[in-house]
């Protein structure tokens, strides 16, 4: 799941025509409307696509949103993306929290997720510092390489999901 995150929405930098050329290319099948908008519903996008993809061990979705990060509207709009499994994947969350080698933040992303904001930086990923200003978090996602990363775990599915500025 990890690697599909990385794929589908890292390496596009969850820029649209992107994400769509990657689902295309994947194998990924457009999602119904009504499970697209249950799926985004917490976000509230201004604008959202998805697609699923199932094997015999999971059902996998792929999200794509232009939203505000939950919690974060001072921040303004930014692109989202995600990469879901039901069942869960337990390896998930410790592969994304090695990866982003920074510290995780409970401010950003809602109550039931564990975020990582950074700027993903060719020398390493730089932190978010622990306590900004709402001005001072705007600036900080103004720089095109920001970063929001974020898992959300339940009984039923594992989530990665990142946001990255609208520019």
């Amino acid at each position: 799941m990890f690697d599909s995150f990385r794929a589908n929405c890292v390496a596009t930098q969850a820029k649209l025509e992107a994400v769509q050329a990657q689902a295309k290319t994947g194998g990924w099948m457009p999602m119904p409307q009504a499970l697209l908008d249950q799926a985004s519903r917490q976000f509230k996008p201004k604008a959202a696509e998805g697609w699923i993809k199932t094997d015999p061990q999971a059902m996998n979705m792929l999200l794509w949103a232009k939203a505000e990060v939950p919690g974060a509207a001072q921040i303004g709009d930014m692109r989202f993306c995600a990469v879901a499994s039901m069942p869960p994947d337990g390896a998930a969350a410790s592969e994304m929290k090695a990866w982003a080698a920074v510290p995780e933040r409970k401010d950003f992303g809602g109550s039931d997720a564990t975020a990582y904001v950074f700027v993903a930086d060719p020398a390493g990923h730089k932190p978010l510092p622990e306590k900004v200003s709402d001005r001072a978090a705007k600036d900080f996602f103004a720089n095109p390489l920001a970063t929001l990363a974020m898992t959300q775990t339940s009984p039923q599915m594992t989530m990665l999901g990142v946001f990255m500025p609208d520019k």
